[in-house]
């Protein structure tokens, strides 16, 4: 690989870890349209829980949690997530876990409920891959996986120029996303919403 690779590697990599620093990461959030997307996955949720008294979610890359004012707050409700600062956001809420999305550090079938948000464009094919095998993993036989991510559009400027600007270097195309997440699991119901990314929101379940 030659230098002027290494180098912009190095500098991505910077940017990456600059920008997912929690304050940024929230004021990142304000200028993506974080309240519209919020909204947006409420009713999702909503359907998921199905008015159940107690469960758990496993939000996988759950950075900030701010996704836990979305879950009923009587559940327990664990934020994995493979940076270390982020333990120092923990509440009496919820419990955080220092962990990637290929490599969870829990207990099988742990979960009800599975939630990854904005997560797998993060992730080269092979993690990804993975990372839905350790959510069926941690998935109970019953359980419900609810799906969230920005996906590209070919020929959207104002989408490549939200790409180029994210930290995350995989963004996938809304079909490749949804096959991907189909073979590992049933589709319920797939949202769909417009902010600076095309986002795709999916609720599905184990197969079978």
């Amino acid at each position: 690989m030659s230098n002027s690779h290494l180098e912009a590697r190095g500098v991505r990599s910077l940017y990456s870890r600059a920008i997912s620093h929690p304050r940024l990461y929230t004021a990142q959030g304000v200028l993506l349209g974080r309240e519209r997307l919020k909204a947006a996955m409420r009713p999702v949720i909503d359907r998921a829980v199905g008015g159940a008294s107690s469960g758990t979610v496993v939000d996988i890359g759950g950075g900030t949690a701010e996704a836990r004012a979305l879950w009923p707050s009587g559940w327990r409700y664990i934020a994995v997530d493979n940076d270390e600062r982020m333990e120092g956001l923990k509440t009496d809420s919820m419990e955080r876990v220092t962990g990637s999305a290929d490599d969870v550090p829990l207990p099988d079938g742990l979960a009800t409920h599975v939630f990854m948000s904005s997560v797998s464009h993060h992730l080269d094919d092979r993690t990804w891959a993975a990372a839905l095998t350790e959510v069926r993993r941690v998935l109970r036989p019953d359980g419900t996986f609810v799906f969230m991510d920005g996906h590209f559009v070919r020929g959207d400027v104002l989408s490549r120029l939200g790409w180029f600007l994210d930290a995350g270097r995989h963004p996938r195309e809304e079909s490749r996303l949804l096959a991907d997440v189909s073979s590992v699991f049933d589709v319920v119901s797939v949202d769909r919403l417009r902010l600076l990314h095309h986002v795709v929101i999916v609720e599905a379940r184990q197969k079978g």
